[in-house]
């Protein structure tokens, strides 16, 4: 059986949009879409510094039948992630909507469902479905765009406003290291923490516990392979795809715009907070197709959740942890 592996797929076309990239590091400063720009004059490393950065979630919202979405989810990971950003970015594929629909008839069938309730909800809510922008369509931290709305349709796009946001201090401090997994009774388990870096005098926080999965094998549309039936790809990889949110706190069910957290009327400098998974069985929660948890990774992200903030949904800090 042949695997479609992405970096196969697309080598050339990396090699290349990679080479401009770079030559561009220099030049690049505008927000506005260019061919692939690059803001800084160098490629951000991990930091070295005792001041905290921000992380940037960037959302890739898509469907297996959306033949587009992935030489733009490539370079979303080939090129920002692998290349340009690092562990600075994660990155959280979305399927959702009308692209996202399976099938089980016919030549080409899209059987597998890779949808989720709170990704449909998400992309109703930010204006991608059932009339919107069309796919792909990108989020970054959920900051609005300077054309209004959060939506950047194009990856190439992507690299001001990530730029903008990874080199600024961040006002969250999150911490995964109680996450664990119990490979015993396929569960997860420990406490989320989160911790102030500056005071607050208002303002309204939520944080998300999330699951996402990377490397999913099943069938994709992907128009960069040629007309049909060559674009048919029944062994696709999918990276880093969103399945859903994880209880925390005793909660029966997740909440897909989270829990609130520091819940006072401000918050101090140094401040702590956490949520508490407990239990969560990735196998009785009856995710299809199953889940490896050798491929999950727990994502956290705290946002603004002041309905009447101009930054209203904008993510402040996030982080992530592999299972395993």
């Amino acid at each position: 059986m042949v695997l479609f592996d992405i970096k196969l797929i697309e080598s050339k076309i990396y090699q290349t949009s990679l080479t401009i990239l770079i030559t561009g590091l220099l030049f690049l400063t505008a927000c506005d879409y260019v061919k692939n720009p690059v803001q800084n004059s160098a490629t951000p490393g991990p930091d070295t510094g005792t001041v905290i950065k921000r992380k940037v979630l960037v959302e890739d919202y898509m469907g297996h039948q959306c033949g587009q979405c992935p030489k733009k989810a490539r370079y979303l990971h080939h090129v920002l992630k692998d290349s340009i950003y690092h562990e600075k970015l994660i990155a959280l594929t979305v399927h959702a909507g009308f692209f996202a629909i399976t099938t089980t008839s016919g030549a080409h069938p899209y059987p597998t469902k890779l949808t989720t309730a709170d990704g449909d909800s998400y992309a109703v809510d930010f204006g991608f479905e059932p009339s919107g922008p069309g796919y792909p369509a990108f989020m970054v931290n959920r900051v609005s765009n300077p054309s209004g709305g959060y939506c950047y349709s194009d990856a190439s796009s992507l690299s001001g406003p990530i730029s903008a946001i990874v080199g600024e201090a961040a006002d969250f401090k999150i911490d995964l290291s109680g996450i664990s997994y119990d490979a015993n009774n396929n569960k997860i388990n420990g406490l989320v923490k989160i911790k102030a870096l500056k005071s607050f005098s208002e303002g309204s926080y939520k944080m998300v516990v999330l699951l996402s999965e990377d490397s999913i094998i099943a069938e994709q549309k992907d128009d960069e392979l040629g007309t049909p039936p060559a674009y048919y790809v029944p062994n696709f990889i999918h990276r880093d795809v969103f399945r859903g949110t994880i209880p925390v706190n005793g909660a029966a069910t997740s909440a897909a715009y989270g829990t609130a957290v520091f819940t006072g009327t401000s918050i101090a400098l140094n401040q702590k907070d956490s949520l508490k998974i407990q239990g969560f069985n990735l196998v009785t929660t009856n995710y299809q197709p199953a889940l490896n948890p050798a491929h999950c990774t727990v994502i956290a992200y705290i946002y603004n959740a002041d309905v009447n903030s101009p930054k209203y949904y904008e993510i402040y800090q996030a982080e992530e942890k592999k299972l395993k």
